[in-house]
């Protein structure tokens, strides 16, 4: 049995570890069960992070640690705070054993953000009230709360790759359970229907039933969950497993847990797929249905705006996208192409829109099918699909365009020897070869040889050649002269060189023969993206909260030169109100400050709202457009200010009048520039500005993940500051309102806490919240933190102009190479 924690908080000789909590319970649980392993192979011993408040000598280690540092010692004799998520598998297999004892057996808990316990064996003896029987399945679904608008996909799966798992086990199985969250949404509840011919049973149910269910059947196939892998991890029921990973997040490798389970890397949705899901389902029945399909496995390639069927184990080459992408700037709307050997569809789906028709030769039956499926899904009129690889010889086609050769599948030299009239009367058209061989033989070469061919192998890509004709002029191939694609800043120019002549652009050392050479060719290439429109934003502070002392009165209270809270230094740390905290920087002339994560803190505003000048280290080097409301010339020379300041050996009595003057002039002009542009009144009308709706009288303001955003919830004040209740938050936003208990938030709620009064908020329009978007009730929708979730866009999206959806962004470290075409409202540039 574990020691209990009062007894550990009383040993003061112990070296103590814990977390930082981020994220909600599945990664609360990583975090836990990281510091037990580190406990496990060390001397250390687990504490929650609020017990751990008021012992000194603190270290916070991040998810790029190195285990061997920890386990080693290196650190020394300090408490460790770990910031991270630490969702590894391999961190945990080998301890699985000393883990679930401890887990099973283990008094110890985190405090919530609402001071409330969350004991670690009630996850592991929490008694599941559904009875699973041995030869049931449970699929866990993550749905909403993974659509995950601000990134390039979702992270949700796609039930065609469940349904590829049922189809293959339906004849061992007797009820299928659906364990999801409530369904909220009718894309949610189309996306359950694609399992209606299983009649599955749907879970939804609280958190600890989820739990153990998960924790408790003998078969289950995991969503790309962490709580769910936790849960399966800790499990003692002799289990099978079907791992899926999506690899959504770079940082989280969480594979099998035993010998025997079944690990898939999976790729997840694209948003285009979830938003026409009821369009989908549909084609998807009617080709089912029309091709009377049976027993076929699934799988997706996201690609741009498609989803595309694949065969199951099927290898994707996703270097072939690039290809495809390049293929793009040689295609024609007036020519065809021929697909030989189309697998899939792979080339002809992302293709076909770029030429006036297109021919998929395909002899495989199963994957013609998918063939047929692919093109009856994206509506390609355009396409036809052929059972054979065999082509008429006397086929009579003028106006090819290009053609792509599979030569693993077919033999290119039958191909094109089939296609020697098509070839002539098409003008000898660019042809791809595509192989798993990083050589053609050689009887292949002497052919393209005759044809007056030039054989390009591209670079980086052994597997594709690009076959391209030499000039062509009244339909005699001059052998002198070779024309070399060249990229340079993503642009194809055709630049023609002789064989004998190397220009700037075509290098030496990629000659291979007199017949093959390299393409120089640097991929992946990226294309013109039309991006939002993008603007600068900061956080802001409540007026209420900026010192009303008159500056000469305050000059009078300062005891200190520099104020003893230090960045980084846990034993600083120790205000336990806001009162007190702020009473610090008022009696100091300097607080210093620094760069964190993110450049933008909201420290710089407290220290300087509470009438101190902020010694802000490496300010200069601040990115342009980050921070762009702060007056950072003033900032650096604050700086230099400071640096007088402690040349007097840090003693107040020595400070000269002249000092006083210069400190008295330089804090007003900075509180008056936090009063004019800093405020959260001030940055809802920048806002408001910057979009041109400083007319309107309604908004809306949408949250996903509610934990503590410093800039959607100053920001949501400012605009409660200007409409009231006229601006809605929903889901409510609940601690920036009066009576929350905010201490065991992050900062513990200080400054953006308990802000708003109840008034502000109406319970009556949370009920009509699809209605009203639905009749546009509101003039404009703002998403406050839209990395952290979306909700209800699909239904936003119909109603709403693209510039009418307001994206806000605060993250300290983000990637906004999106699609989405709204205004975005960058914090850190």
């Amino acid at each position: 049995m574990i020691n209990c924690i009062s007894h550990i908080i009383s040993n003061k000789n112990e070296k103590y570890i814990t977390f930082k909590k981020n994220g909600r319970t599945g990664n609360n649980l990583f975090q836990y069960m990281f510091c037990k392993l580190i406990c496990i192979q060390t001397d250390y011993q687990y504490i929650p992070l609020e017990e751990l408040q008021e012992l000194n000598n603190c270290i916070t280690i991040y998810e790029n640690v190195s285990l061997t540092t920890l386990i080693s010692g290196e650190l020394g004799d300090v408490n460790i705070i770990c910031d991270g998520y630490f969702q590894k598998s391999d961190y945990y297999i080998e301890y699985r054993d000393q883990l679930l004892d401890i887990i099973y057996n283990t008094n110890e808990y985190w405090i919530n953000e609402n001071g409330n316990k969350i004991y670690i064996r009630d996850f592991a003896h929490y008694k599941s009230p559904i009875c699973i029987n041995g030869d049931d399945i449970v699929l866990h679904l993550r749905l909403d709360d993974f659509i995950w608008y601000g990134k390039d996909t979702s992270d949700i799966i796609s039930p065609l790759y469940y349904i590829s798992i049922l189809e293959n086990l339906n004849q061992s199985f007797n009820k299928l359970y659906l364990l999801c969250d409530k369904l909220n949404h009718e894309w949610e509840k189309k996306y359950v229907q694609f399992f209606s011919k299983w009649n599955p049973i749907i879970i939804q149910d609280t958190l600890m039933n989820d739990i153990a269910v998960m924790r408790d059947c003998p078969f289950l196939i995991h969503s790309n969950s962490t709580l769910c892998w936790f849960m399966s991890f800790i499990s003692k029921t002799k289990k099978m497993r079907i791992i899926s990973d999506t690899l959504f997040h770079k940082n989280q490798k969480l594979k099998t847990i035993e010998s025997f389970d079944i690990y898939n890397e999976v790729l997840p949705l694209n948003h285009q797929f979830i938003h026409n899901i009821e369009l989908e389902y549909n084609k998807y029945n009617e080709y089912i249905e029309h091709n009377n399909i049976e027993n076929i496995t699934y799988g997706i390639i996201p690609f741009e705006d498609k989803q595309i069927i694949f065969q199951k184990n099927r290898t994707i080459d996703h270097s072939e996208i690039n290809i495809i992408q390049w293929t793009i700037q040689l295609c024609s709307k007036d020519k065809i192409f021929l697909d030989v050997g189309a697998n899939n569809g792979l080339y002809t789906i992302l293709l076909a829109n770029n030429f006036s028709k297109v021919y998929s030769f395909e002899s495989n039956k199963m994957l013609y099918y998918a063939l047929c499926g692919n093109i009856a899904l994206y509506n390609l009129y355009n396409v036809t699909c052929l059972n054979t690889t065999k082509i008429n010889t006397n086929i009579e086609i003028t106006d090819i365009g290009i053609i792509k050769i599979d030569t693993d599948i077919v033999d290119p030299l039958s191909i094109l020897t089939s296609l020697l009239n098509a070839l002539k009367l098409s003008k000898y058209p660019n042809i791809l070869l595509k192989s798993k061989k990083n050589y053609l033989d050689q009887s292949l070469i002497d052919f393209i040889q005759k044809l007056k061919y030039k054989i390009i192998k591209l670079t980086g890509y052994n597997h594709i050649y690009l076959l391209e004709q030499t000039v062509v002029s009244n339909n005699v191939v001059s052998d002198n002269v070779v024309s070399d694609h060249v990229v340079s800043d993503n642009v194809v120019s055709d630049n023609v060189v002789s064989d004998n002549v190397v220009s700037d652009n075509v290098v030496s050392d990629n000659v291979v023969s007199d017949n093959v050479v390299t393409f120089p060719i640097t991929f992946p290439i990226t294309f013109p993206i039309t991006f939002p429109i993008t603007f600068p934003i900061t956080f802001s502070i409540p007026e209420e909260k900026i010192i009303k002392m008159p500056i000469i009165e305050l000059i009078g209270k300062k005891t200190k030169i520099v104020s003893n809270l230090i960045p980084g230094d846990l034993s600083t740390y120790i205000y336990n109100t806001e009162e007190y905290y702020y009473a610090e920087y008022q009696t100091s002339y300097f607080a210093i400050t620094i760069k964190k994560a993110g450049w933008d803190c909201m420290r710089h505003y407290e220290i300087l709202a509470n009438g101190c000048i902020p010694y802000f280290i490496d300010i200069e080097n601040c990115p342009i457009n980050t921070m762009k409301q702060w007056p950072k010339d003033l900032l650096i020379q604050a700086n230099l200010l400071y640096e007088k300041f402690i040349k007097i050996d840090n003693s107040i009595n020595s400070i000269t009048k002249e000092m006083i003057n210069e400190y008295t002039n330089l804090l007003q002009i900075l509180l008056d520039h936090l009063k004019e542009y800093l405020t959260t009144k001030s940055i809802a009308q920048y806002i408001l500005k910057k979009t041109n709706f400083e007319n309107i009288s309604k908004i809306l303001y949408l949250s996903g993940n509610l934990f503590p955003d410093y800039l959607r919830c100053l920001t949501l004040h400012g605009f409660k500051q200007i409409f009231g209740s006229n601006c809605h938050d929903y889901p409510k936003v609940s601690h920036i309102y009066k009576n929350f208990y905010c201490s065991n938030l992050y900062g513990k709620g200080m400054t953006y806490g308990n802000l708003l009064d109840e008034n502000l908020h109406s319970e009556e329009l949370d009920k009509t919240i699809e209605e009203n978007i639905k009749n546009k009730y509101y003039d404009i929708v703002i998403y406050g933190s839209y990395h952290r979730g979306m909700p209800l866009y699909s239904l936003v999206i119909q109603t709403y102009k693209n510039d009418e959806i307001i994206l806000l962004c605060g993250e300290d470290i983000h990637d906004c190479n999106y699609t989405l075409k709204h205004p975005l409202f960058l914090r850190e540039g």
